[in-house]
């Protein structure tokens, strides 16, 4: 999965309810995406997100810690 997949994820995450555990693990998810989901994270219903093995870096990590 790349970053327009993320995005697009990140989309979906905005409408849904119910979704509670994504695995977005081992990846190619970059920092870039990251600021959509610092918009969404913190209002979806997500209980459990693993981003491991991403290549995030520092910048897109601390979107992801903003958006909680």
């Amino acid at each position: 999965m790349d970053d327009q997949c993320a995005e697009a994820i990140a989309e979906g995450l905005t409408r849904n309810t119910t979704l509670k555990v994504l695995d977005l693990s081992n990846n190619r998810i970059g920092p870039e995406p990251m600021q959509r989901w610092q918009e969404i994270i913190g209002k979806c219903s997500l209980k459990s997100l693993d981003l491991s093995n991403n290549p995030l870096y520092d910048e897109g990590a601390q979107c992801i810690f903003k958006g909680l």
